[in-house]
């Protein structure tokens, strides 16, 4: 997958994660990068979670921004990134609201721990609609081990 958005380092201490998304997600759709953004295979928004601490899994990059075809014209000021194939365990949220994605990951941590994590990068699909905050569908898809 090849996706080019905004992004930052961020921990999941303090919840300082969620106030970083907010932030990100607001600075993605107001200053409209999205529209920057040429070769987008959908409308779609997503959330990556990526470059995990080894020594801290808790800190990790989150990058907000939109699947695209190449990576050969990157706007300024934002990233570009490819991330490969691998096996993923997939959650879809009963919740359709930006505002939700916290509670999807606690979703995830309370009631399937048991799952042998990669940690490579995990992502959350927002199915677009015309509303920024609210989507058709939300799905978390957690990289997970082969064996």
């Amino acid at each position: 997958m090849k996706v080019i958005g905004i992004e930052l380092e961020t921990t999941t201490e303090y919840e300082l994660v969620r106030v970083d998304l907010a932030s990100l997600w607001k600075k993605f759709n107001v200053k409209s990068f999205k529209k920057k953004i040429h070769d987008t295979i959908s409308d779609d928004f997503y959330i990556f979670y990526h470059n995990y601490n080894p020594n801290n899994r808790n800190e990790f990059t989150l990058l907000v921004g939109c699947l695209v075809k190449t990576l050969e014209n990157v706007p300024q000021g934002l990233t570009g990134r490819e991330f490969t194939s691998q096996k993923f365990v997939r959650i879809i949220s009963a919740s359709k609201s930006i505002n939700d994605i916290h509670e999807i990951w606690n979703h995830f941590n309370t009631r399937l721990i048991s799952i042998n994590r990669k940690f490579s990068y995990d992502y959350i699909e927002l199915k677009s609609t015309k509303d920024n905050y609210f989507f058709d569908s939300v799905k978390l898809f957690v990289s997970i081990n082969e064996n």
